[in-house]
Order: structure tokens, then sequence, then C-alpha cells
């Protein structure tokens, strides 16, 4: 897969920047053409950080946040949430006037992005920057969100029921912190039924996950998808409590036990 950007951008703002911005072009002028993301007169496409660290695997997560919050603090993009779940944090975008006019000259480097036979697979399903773990825009049956590919997590139609508790199952996943394992912790989910209602599984996932992001929990230290459904019931833990800022001592970050006692040499 090839990445392009526009030379201009790229002078005034940086190379990474100008590499971001011209792949939500891209997106958003194809929705534009299709007719498609209308909001507030301005079209749209959407994106987890998941998707985008897929995309772009030679960023960080904190790098790619850092480009995202730089690109808005410049005036380039616009963010917003047009979901239909309100637990569904996933992140559109849309370029301002001022990042448009880049464009207006066709000085973009546009290589694979716009060839009909592209290379680049995201092209070709013409989807915004598809997230393989299936964290962004699940089931909602939109042109850019599609059903297919969930096979691998046992998501879809059987006919025998199962489809329901898979879609269940994405709901918890696209809101969990941690995508790791995925068809162990769907086993766990269906597992955890049989003592917690779905509502009560996802609140739980909702909380923890807020606690993780109002403290900065490294991804190393957030527990995986099947322990949290496993039988240390973190779900039974987590469905009514609420999230807070941890303190230093909370954390381990601070020793409040007896102190050392210090004798001076004479």
């Amino acid at each position: 897969m090839d990445h392009c950007f526009n030379v201009k951008v790229a002078t005034d703002y940086g190379v990474d920047e100008a590499v971001m911005l011209n792949n939500l072009y891209h997106w958003m002028r194809k929705n534009r053409a299709n007719n498609k993301h209308l909001h507030d007169d301005k079209y749209w496409t959407y994106n987890s950080q998941q998707a985008f660290a897929e995309l772009f695997p030679y960023w960080s997560r904190y790098k790619i946040q850092r480009i995202l919050a730089y690109l808005e603090r410049e005036g380039l993009i616009l963010k917003a949430h047009y979901n239909k779940k309100n637990y569904d944090r996933t992140t559109w975008y849309t370029l301002t006037e001022k990042a448009l006019c880049y464009y207006e000259q066709s000085n973009v480097q546009n290589c694979t992005m716009d060839g009909a036979n592209s290379h680049n697979g995201l092209c070709k399903s013409e989807q915004p920057i598809p997230d393989i773990n299936t964290d962004s825009k699940p089931y909602n049956k939109t042109p850019d969100s599609g059903t297919t590919n969930r096979s691998k997590t046992g998501a879809g139609k059987t006919g025998d029921g199962k489809a329901d508790c898979s879609k269940e199952f994405e709901e918890f996943w696209k809101i969990y912190p941690r995508k790791v394992e995925k068809k162990a912790a769907f086993l766990k989910f269906k597992e955890k039924k049989n003592k917690y209602s779905v509502i009560e599984i996802i609140n739980a996932a909702r909380n923890y996950a807020e606690q993780c992001r109002i403290n900065e929990t490294e991804e190393c230290y957030i527990k995986h998808p099947k322990t949290f459904l496993g039988p240390q019931d973190h779900v039974g833990e987590w469905k009514d409590k609420k999230p807070r800022k941890m303190k230093p001592s909370d954390n381990g970050q601070k020793y409040t036990g007896p102190q050392p006692v210090t004798r001076r040499l004479n």
C-alpha cells in the first residue's frame, strides 16, 4: 500500500500531517461524489483509533492522536460524532475550507489513492479505512460499514440464532479498550451471558474503558477481554461502578507506609 500527500501541505505543516490529511480528503471526496455521510452541510468520513493504527503501522497510536490534534488545532479538519448509538465513540472527520484550498490546484501526488485499479485494497472497497478488528461501526448496514468479513470471530448469520450473540459481542468489542484474542473473548462472552444480561456486560465494559481513559492507563496494564469476561467476575465489579480519577497512591505510584528510620552515625 502506498501513502501519498500534497507537497504544499507537507511544506506548511509537515509530511506526517500531509499524509493523514490526504487520506481524509480522499474518503471525504468519495463520500461527496456518492452523496453519503452528509451532516450539517458537510461530507464526512469516520474512523476508529484501531483502524488508523492498522492503516498507518509506522505510526504509534500516540503519534496518530497528536497528528489529528495538530490538524484540528491548525484549522484543517473538524471532528464530530454522528453515531446512531450513544456509546459508539467512533470519530467522524471532515476538511475545512482552509484545507480544501490546498487541493484546488490539483497538486496532490495521488498515486494509488485515485486509481481505479489501485493496489491499495482500501481504495478498492471504497470504505473509509476498514478496521479488521471491527471496532469501527459494525452492523450498521451502511455502505461504509458492511457486515462482511466477520466470519473469523463467529460473527454473521448462522441460521440458528447465533447471529444475535455475535452482534451483541461486536457491541462489547468496539467498547472494550484492549483488542486482543478476540476468539477467546467471544467464547467467554457467551459463557458470561449465562450470568449477566448483555446490557450489564456492555455497561461493565463501558465503565472499565472510561476508567482506563481518564487515568491514561497504558495498554499493557489493561485486562485482556477474555480475562475481563473470565471467572474473576470483573463484569460484576464494573457493571455499576463509576469511573474515577485514581490518586497516585491508588496506582502504587506513591509509598504511604511507614518511613524507614535513619540513624546518624557519630
